[in-house]
């Protein structure tokens, strides 16, 4: 699947994040699907100039403080970026969030916001699907929190194993 642009990702915080690298890894391994760095989309198909992209992610990242995050239950969509995801609370922070950056990166509003952190990508059937959710069996993060204090911004033109990090920043905190 190919999509333009860059996005705006927020990064989990350390233990988290090598523990959905593994799961991403493990389920890219065993179906076949594209390998990439646990986010949560802030935005994405953002166009510009890159230089100019990472001065607005550092504007950002400026004006924002460390927030918690809640995980939900695992669901999925007939959606190549979702057939596998965590569900993560609409919280006033994310929201905000998401409010200042698309107000710094001048994106007008958009469909509701809808955060997540895609544990697999591709298209699957159900019983595929299925088997995933078997092999997270014991791998329960639902009511879960976690601490966001990072965005990266990444080139993400192309095929998914073509995307690059350009840069990844910590909050003002």
């Amino acid at each position: 699947m190919k999509v333009k642009g860059y996005s705006i990702w927020l990064i989990p915080d350390v233990g988290f994040f090598h523990e959905f690298c593994a799961i991403i890894r493990d389920l890219g391994r065993k179906y076949g699907a594209p390998v990439f760095e646990p986010h949560i989309t802030l935005l994405g198909q953002v166009m510009g100039i890159e230089g100019d992209l990472k001065f607005k992610t550092e504007q950002l990242a400026k004006k924002l403080k460390s927030f918690p995050v809640y995980f939900g239950r695992y669901r999925g969509e007939e959606n190549y970026f979702k057939p596998l995801f965590l569900e993560v609370e609409r919280s006033p922070e994310l929201i905000g969030a998401d409010k200042l950056a698309r107000t710094i990166f001048n994106i007008a509003d958009r469909v509701e916001y809808q955060p997540h952190l895609s544990l697999v990508y591709g298209l699957f059937d159900k019983e595929t699907k299925n088997k995933m959710e078997k092999d997270l069996t014991g791998k329960n993060f639902a009511g879960l929190c976690q601490t966001v204090n990072r965005l990266a911004l990444y080139h993400t033109e192309g095929e998914v194993n073509k995307w690059r990090k350009v840069f990844e920043i910590g909050f003002d905190i």
